[in-house]
């Protein structure tokens, strides 16, 4: 359906549908942005590290502002400097339910096509961490992880992998909103071996499955992936009125600060 209606679409429509789509690709990220003062809010999470004793929840809050310096201030020193403190707290522990959480969440934290191979390397840590635990959780936190750094190196057939792998631990625990993550995933991954039709029907289960469990988080992200995916085939009408779809979600979730 979506590619005939690309058929249809003159160069003129395109443009116009292709603009309006990128500006509220910008009023998204904007709004979200100033709900949030950056002084104040790093300010807090500094005084919250100085005053734990807790290495938990001092490599937790490192990683909560090296996700902030990224994303809403594009700091990147700030960025990398909290999250090596992150994770020399883990190292130096020589706990690996520490090491395991910082490896986590430097790879859930940073950009990782710009730190592939120390993003692939702390995933493969991870793994090999866990390796005898049995604990689905942390399996499949492993298997995604891993997934979102092969997507972000391109490599399709190793994110594929487990991807998969993702989907089974979730079968296995009965998960929902696991199963709806990995099809998200399985989706990125057949889009980029350019399988659309595959990858589409991954994106349309997992938003059933957002939209059945009412997970506003799950549904901002099969909005956003669908909203991305019609923009790429062109079909600017679908694309946003999933991005407008997914603003309006954004607009009702809880400020940062």
């Amino acid at each position: 359906y979506f590619l005939l209606m690309i058929k249809k679409r003159s160069y003129k429509t395109i443009a116009l549908h292709g603009f309006n789509f990128l500006l509220l690709q910008v009023l998204s990220m904007s709004t979200l942005f100033c709900q949030t003062d950056p002084a104040k809010y790093t300010a807090r999470l500094w005084n919250e590290i100085q005053h734990t004793a807790r290495d938990s929840l001092k490599i937790e809050k490192l990683f909560d502002l090296t996700h902030f310096y990224l994303d809403y201030m594009a700091d990147d020193p700030s960025a990398d400097s909290s999250s090596q403190m992150a994770l020399r707290i883990a190292e130096m522990s020589h706990r690996p339910e520490l090491l395991l959480l910082a490896y986590n969440r430097y790879n859930e934290s940073v950009n990782l096509h710009q730190n592939y191979q120390r993003a692939l390397d702390y995933a493969l840590k991870a793994e090999q961490i866990s390796f005898s635990n049995n604990d689905p959780g942390i399996s499949f936190r492993n298997n995604n992880n891993l997934v979102s750094v092969y997507l972000s190196g391109y490599n399709w057939d190793k994110a594929l992998e487990y991807s998969y792998k993702s989907l089974s631990v979730a079968g296995t625990a009965d998960n929902n909103l696991w199963k709806a993550e990995s099809y998200l995933d399985i989706g990125k991954c057949l889009e980029g071996k350019n399988q659309k039709i595959e990858a589409f029907r991954n994106y349309l289960n997992a938003t059933e499955l957002g939209e059945q469990s009412g997970n506003t988080g799950l549904l901002i992200k099969c909005y956003s992936r669908l909203s991305d995916f019609y923009n790429l085939n062109k079909v600017y009408k679908k694309a946003i009125q999933y991005k407008l779809m997914q603003s309006d979600l954004l607009r009702k979730t809880k400020p940062v600060d």
